[in-house]
């Protein structure tokens, strides 16, 4: 039988080696875009330059336009494609491309910040304590733990916000060559495609489970409330809309109650998750009849 804690050391290595590899290569980044970036190339402009040069409502392309349905097929597509192949895949398999696919995402969110830093753009708002940022946290904690609670969470609300960022987005006053419009998708592409990946390898989300998925999102908000009350920022859009569409719509409808709209726009989307499932289980409990 193999001996777990002689592994241990080994693994360690891995680890502090991978940091360590990373770390360069990051300083690397920071170092070249420091030197060659041009501070007039729009290709830098996150959304908030974007607008505060070119005025609060300005967008570079419309919504569910021709470049919008692209990236929204492009991501459907990318995740269809993703679940036929992981549900074929071996068990061994599924558990290193979870693993790789996690990290992925981990590391793609700190080339954004590598990119923000190296331009000057950094704001705390760019930290994920964001929906889809905790979401980070949660896929790499779900890929070493497989937790079902985890699963149900990135189900119910990681994978809501994900297609609800990427069909209201935020970035909307960044045209398609510019890297925060290029990050936003691909992150969310990414992290669509993991909680897909999740559901082909057999979970099944449950009612009766919902209550775990607003159990961690108190947990995950805790952060996301410390920073929007210490420095000013908009972690879980608990203070203002940033030109979201359906916030905006929100906003205009429930005013000062607006954190109540917000919640209850959550609920709404957690329910709707949930809609499929019930109809299933419905449907198998009338045939077993």
């Amino acid at each position: 039988m193999k001996n777990s804690t002689s592994s241990f050391p080994t693994t360690s290595k891995k680890v502090i080696k991978g940091a360590c590899i990373a770390v360069a290569v990051y300083a690397l980044i920071f170092i070249l875009i420091r030197l060659f970036w041009n501070p007039d190339n729009e290709f830098w402009y996150t959304a908030f330059n974007m607008r505060r040069i070119k005025g609060y409502d300005y967008t570079a392309f419309d919504l569910f336009g021709p470049l919008h349905l692209t990236e929204l097929a492009i991501t459907l597509i990318a995740s269809v494609i993703a679940y036929q192949l992981y549900k074929r895949a071996s068990e061994n398999t599924k558990d290193r491309v979870l693993i790789i696919w996690a990290w992925a995402i981990a590391l793609e969110e700190l080339f954004k910040d590598t990119v923000m830093l190296a331009t000057g753009q950094f704001q705390w708002d760019h930290l994920p304590f964001h929906l889809c940022g905790v979401n980070i946290f949660i896929a790499l904690w779900y890929a070493y733990a497989r937790k079902d609670y985890l699963a149900e969470f990135l189900y119910a609300l990681g994978l809501s916000g994900t297609w609800v960022a990427l069909i209201t987005t935020s970035w909307q006053a960044c045209p398609l060559l510019n890297f925060s419009h290029l990050h936003s998708v691909f992150f969310h592409a990414l992290l669509a495609v993991y909680i897909v990946m999740i559901l082909a390898g057999g979970f099944r989300p449950h009612i009766w489970n919902i209550w775990k998925v607003f159990a961690v999102m108190l947990l995950t908000m805790i952060p996301a409330v410390i920073f929007d009350i210490a420095v000013g920022t908009n972690f879980f859009f608990l203070c203002v809309t940033e030109n979201n569409p359906i916030l905006e719509l929100i906003h205009s409808l429930c005013g000062r109650f607006y954190l109540a709209g917000l919640f209850a726009l959550v609920v709404v989307c957690v329910f709707i998750m949930y809609i499929p499932w019930i109809i299933r289980d419905i449907v198998l409990y009338v045939k077993s009849r």
